[in-house]
């Protein structure tokens, strides 16, 4: 007779709210979800439907840090920057987003800088990197590039957006932001050295990233 289980009645009635996101991975995309490594990297064909995982696991990392208790001082409390190498394939991934984020949680959107704001102060916003020195500002807690092969100065985006990251007191828990990169085999770029930190038997292998490859 309940539309919801006794333990969510409960966190209803504490103020707490209910969402679902409409995102149901499928086994490849659940692997990539399920690594703990601060910076996951897909390589992978078209129609694998790497961008919209790219942006559910945005979301359900946003989320979650949404929950946490945020020092006064870091303003805003949560910032997430989704990055694509140009605006048209930007608004892809605005569209994805739309679909994915519970719209319960959003405050304000602005159409026109393709900006979310949503509840508990976190910020969401699309950028397009064919102006890299632009990608430069306060800390941030996640970062989505997509078609991270197809961004000709690679390099100079991931360097800017990995200084945000290391802010002090920004990702889970204030551990260091994370991110997801993904594009789709494009030759030799920065992207494809990038992939080499993230398989454990390259010599640049790092640990905090994880490469997939389908």
């Amino acid at each position: 007779n309940q539309k919801t289980c006794g333990a969510c009645r409960m966190a209803i009635a504490r103020g707490e709210k209910k969402v679902v996101i409409p995102y149901e991975p499928h086994p490849a995309q659940q692997k990539i979800h399920e690594s703990k490594a601060r910076f996951k990297l897909i390589s992978a064909g078209n129609r694998f439907g790497k961008d919209l995982c790219a942006i559910a696991e945005g979301v359900m990392k946003f989320l979650e840090m949404l929950n946490e208790e945020r020092p006064i001082d870091i303003n805003p409390p949560v910032l997430w920057w989704i990055i694509a190498p140009t605006m048209r394939l930007a608004r892809q991934n605005w569209r994805d987003l739309r679909k994915l984020l519970p719209a319960d949680l959003v405050v304000n959107i602005s159409l026109a800088d393709l900006t979310v704001e949503t509840i508990n102060g976190g910020v969401i916003e699309v950028h397009s990197a064919d102006d890299p020195e632009a990608l430069v500002g306060v800390g941030l807690d996640i970062a989505t590039i997509t078609e991270a092969a197809r961004i000709k100065d690679l390099d100079v985006v991931w360097a800017n957006v990995r200084q945000r990251l290391d802010s002090p007191g920004r990702g889970p828990n204030g551990t260091g932001g994370i991110a997801v990169l993904n594009g789709s085999p494009k030759g030799i770029t920065y992207f494809s050295k990038l992939l080499k930190m993230g398989e454990k038997d390259s010599s640049t292998y790092s640990p905090e990233y994880e490469t997939f490859r389908f």
